[in-house]
C-alpha cells in the first residue's frame, strides 16, 4: 500500500507492480513503498536497519543467541506482512544471515525461522561492495579486493599487448 500525504490530505492506493530498472520516478516510487517496512524496522527494539537503494541490511543484537532468534521472528513478521500484499518476494538467492563471533551454527540452521525462509547461514557477506566476516575480520575483504585488482590488471595488460 502505497501512501502520499501532502498537508492534510492523505491518498493511497495497493499496489500489484514493480518498478522499471532506470527510471526517473523509481527511486521516488521506490521510497514511497518501501516507507512502510522502514517506519516498522526502525522501531523494532534490539535493531539496527541500513538501506541503500534496494538492498536491506538488518543488524540484530542480543544479550543470548535464543534472544536474537526471537528478535529475528518479530523483524520478519512485518517483512512477511509487507511482502504479502501487494504480492513481492525477497530474493532468496540475495539474503543471508551471518551470526556474528559463534563457533556453533547449527541453531540458526535449524531454526524454523531460517528454515521456512531458505536463508542461507553465511560467515561472509558482501554488502555495497566490502566483504563483512562474521569474525569480524578484514582478510575476507583484502582477498575481494586483491581478485579485483588482478582482474583489472589482467584486462590493462590485454589491451595493451596489441598496441605496444
Amino acid at each position: 500500500m502505497a501512501q502520499v500525504k501532502i498537508g492534510n490530505s492523505v491518498s493511497s492506493k495497493p499496489l500489484t507492480k514493480g518498478l522499471p530498472q532506470g527510471s526517473v520516478s523509481g527511486p521516488t516510487l521506490w521510497n514511497t513503498i518501501i516507507s512502510y517496512i522502514i517506519e516498522r524496522l526502525t522501531v523494532t527494539p534490539n535493531t539496527e536497519t541500513v538501506i541503500f537503494a534496494d538492498d536491506i541490511l538488518v543488524m540484530i543484537h542480543g544479550i543470548s543467541h535464543p534472544a536474537i532468534l526471537t528478535t529475528l521472528q518479530k523483524t520478519f513478521k512485518p517483512i512477511e506482512e509487507w511482502c504479502a500484499e501487494p504480492r513481492l518476494e525477497i530474493s532468496k538467492d540475495r539474503s543471508a544471515l551471518m551470526p556474528m563471533l559463534i563457533r556453533n551454527r547449527e541453531d540458526y540452521k535449524n531454526n524454523p525461522i531460517t528454515a521456512s525462509w531458505g536463508l542461507n547461514i553465511v560467515s561472509k557477506m558482501r554488502h555495497l561492495g566490502i566483504m563483512l566476516d562474521s569474525k569480524l575480520e578484514w582478510y575476507p575483504h583484502t582477498q575481494l579486493l586483491e581478485s579485483k585488482t588482478l582482474r583489472i590488471r589482467n584486462n590493462l595488460a590485454r589491451c595493451s599487448r596489441a598496441s605496444w
